[in-house]
């Protein structure tokens, strides 16, 4: 088969033969009571090396109880479920849907695909994730108007993953940078590391010469449109340290437009990170119930770059 697929092949392709050793050495058998004992290593072996997260920091941070949600609720935000594997089917949806066209249509197709992946039914949550996935692209992330609707597909990256080195990172600096930032926060209870600093980001648009992150959140804090209101939605982000989250996840980006952007500064170019709280996002609630943005300070950004999170050990 191979002859006749070297002759077809008109000079371009030849059929060597692997030549075969004549005798095959046997490897040495240890002569009778040889003192056999294992290498000692030569040098000390890193044990605080790894790859870590934003989640692998936060592990031993436990914000509490989460109020049971209505499963007969009206509003089909307030009745989905709550869980990882609900999360990640809502995100999976707003990964592939074009936020300018008919949401709803494409929630409902791109759920007949992914639903299953997920353990979610699409016959009983898939029209109730696209009633209400169309009314949160629809609803104000500032007092400007803009909405995700407004957004454009080439202005818009989803689910960036991102790795960056770190030299030894110190618990108690990293704490000292974040309760400089103000708030009472949980502590992290994370041991001293090096090496490498991963996650996935759920989306980066950019808007007005800017660029901004947006992280989905699907959690339960209530069955009213007040649960999710400013004061709740910062109690949130103390308790899970989404903090923490909005500061790995800025200097991922910042470190990603200063190689990819020419002239990029954090000061001119970054916008700013919004946290959206998917099941309080309604265009007809008062402004700001759902969303809650955050400006990580330049000078913070900047000792956490040079410092904290240094770039060589």
């Amino acid at each position: 088969d191979l002859d006749s697929l070297s002759e077809a092949a008109r000079g371009t392709l030849r059929v060597l033969h692997i030549p075969v050793p004549e005798a095959v050495v046997p490897i040495p058998a240890e002569p009778p009571g040889a003192d056999l004992a294992q290498r000692r290593p030569s040098r000390p072996v890193p044990r605080d090396w790894r790859i870590t997260s934003f989640s692998e920091l936060v592990r031993n941070v436990h914000p509490g109880p989460t109020p049971s949600r209505d499963p007969a609720a009206a509003d089909p935000a307030m009745r989905f479920p709550a869980g990882t594997e609900a999360g990640s089917y809502l995100h999976a949806l707003l990964e592939r849907i074009d936020f300018r066209g008919e949401v709803a249509a494409q929630a409902l197709a791109e759920s007949t695909r992914v639903a299953a992946r997920f353990g979610m039914d699409h016959a009983q949550w898939g029209a109730d994730a696209a009633a209400w996935l169309e009314r949160v692209v629809r609803t104000p992330l500032d007092a400007t108007g803009l909405t995700l609707a407004r957004l454009a597909p080439e202005r818009r990256l989803s689910e960036l993953a991102f790795d960056f080195a770190t030299a030894r990172v110190d618990p108690d600096a990293l704490e000292l940078c974040l309760r400089g930032a103000g708030g009472d926060l949980p502590p992290l209870g994370a041991e001293p590391f090096a090496g490498m600093v991963t996650g996935v980001i759920d989306l980066i648009f950019e808007h007005g010469g800017r660029w901004y992150i947006a992280d989905y959140k699907s959690n339960y804090l209530g069955p009213s449109p007040t649960d999710y209101a400013q004061a709740r939605l910062a109690e949130a982000v103390r308790g899970h340290r989404y903090d923490l989250q909005a500061l790995v996840y800025t200097l991922a980006l910042h470190r990603y437009l200063g190689a990819r952007l020419p002239g990029y500064d954090y000061g001119s170019h970054f916008g700013g990170v919004y946290y959206l709280f998917l099941r309080g996002m309604h265009p007809g609630h008062a402004p700001g119930t759902g969303i809650y943005a955050l400006s990580p300070d330049p000078d913070l950004v900047a000792t956490l770059d040079r410092e904290v999170f240094a770039r060589h050990a």
